[in-house]
């Protein structure tokens, strides 16, 4: 068994947080929001269904070619049910490796969603024994916590009730590349994740920009057609995973500032990103608070206010993907 509380570092993100620990492992340092912004990639996905689900995710295209320059491979993959997921586990942690798998949240309780809402979290398996498995989640400060077996169960397992179905990342960490956080990196992450929100478009679902300025007129549309379909406060919440999100990735350019990871030339440049990329996260703070107060008070009013608060949003976001798009073109 691993003991991962001497890790001592709260994460931002499952996913993010994982990878940074597995390198730490490796003896490479790396922060979190640099771990973000280089493997990861930023894009804001709104999915309209039944009932309307919001979500902000983290696009990471970009993320199996970094990491395998830095000599850490990461697959996803799936098992054929839960013996097959319990061997993959204690095979995995008996050859000192951290099992990293998907979970439902609903069902661990340590999570803040516990017996609240389904959703897909990421973790680590650090050791077993015969009544369960110890599980560590450094978004919740959790290290090795006991889950008992049929907990465990019924959060991997989609024919149990949880929103995943036994899926894992097969893990392989060789000599890490200390000299791979460079230029060149960087510049591609930038660009790569810029295009992303500026341009990129899929079929049914509101990406980027233009997801967030179509944002509001589909909220009316939908209203329109299934009135009390929208769970305000569920929405709420989601929206401050929006608001990490952006976090994230405005204190990712401050640290390329801070470390000098690119010419000089770039720093004012990138000191304005990072400002209005916090100060967006301010905003989208405050438009997730409107949709709590929806929630518990409904109003036109407030819903006037959400609509002016996603066009500043929009635009505070717009002007630094334009001069980040600019920068890595002059860069790649």
């Amino acid at each position: 068994m691993f003991i991962t509380g001497d890790y001592n570092r709260r994460s931002y993100n499952c996913f993010s947080g994982n990878v940074c620990y597995l390198l730490e492992r490796k003896g490479f340092l790396l922060s979190e929001h640099m771990s973000f912004g280089l493997c990861g990639g930023l894009s804001f996905q709104f999915e309209l269904s039944d009932p309307v689900k919001f979500r902000a995710v983290r696009e990471l295209h970009c993320l199996t070619e970094y990491l395998y320059g830095l000599g850490m491979e990461i697959e996803e993959k799936r098992s054929n049910g839960f013996d097959d997921f319990c061997h993959q586990i204690k095979e995995s942690v008996s050859n000192d490796a951290p099992f990293m798998f998907q979970y439902d949240g609903f069902y661990f309780p340590f999570t803040q969603i516990y017996k609240k809402t389904h959703e897909r979290r990421i973790a680590l398996v650090t050791g077993f024994d015969d009544s369960g498995f110890f599980v560590s989640d450094f978004i919740y400060g959790a290290y090795d916590a006991e889950i008992k077996l049929d907990d465990f169960t019924q959060a991997t397992d989609k024919s149990k009730g949880a929103c995943v179905n036994f899926t894992y990342y097969e893990v392989i960490a060789k000599e890490i590349d200390r000299n791979s956080v460079n230029e060149k990196n960087i510049w591609s992450a930038i660009g790569d994740v810029s295009n992303h929100f500026l341009r990129e478009e899929k079929e049914n679902v509101l990406i980027g920009i233009k997801g967030l300025r179509g944002l509001y007129s589909a909220i009316l549309d939908y209203r329109s057609k299934a009135e009390n379909a929208i769970d305000w406060t569920s929405f709420s919440e989601d929206i401050k995973q929006a608001v990490i999100t952006l976090d994230h990735y405005g204190f990712f350019l401050e640290e390329i500032v801070c470390k000098k990871l690119v010419k000089e030339t770039y720093f004012e440049k990138l000191q304005t990103c990072s400002k209005l990329f916090l100060e967006a996260s301010d905003m989208w703070q405050i438009v997730s608070r409107l949709f709590f107060k929806l929630g518990v008070s409904p109003s036109d009013k407030t819903m006037e206010r959400i609509k002016v608060d996603i066009d500043k949003t929009a635009d505070m976001l717009e002007r630094p993907f334009m001069l980040l798009d600019e920068m890595a073109k002059e860069n790649i």
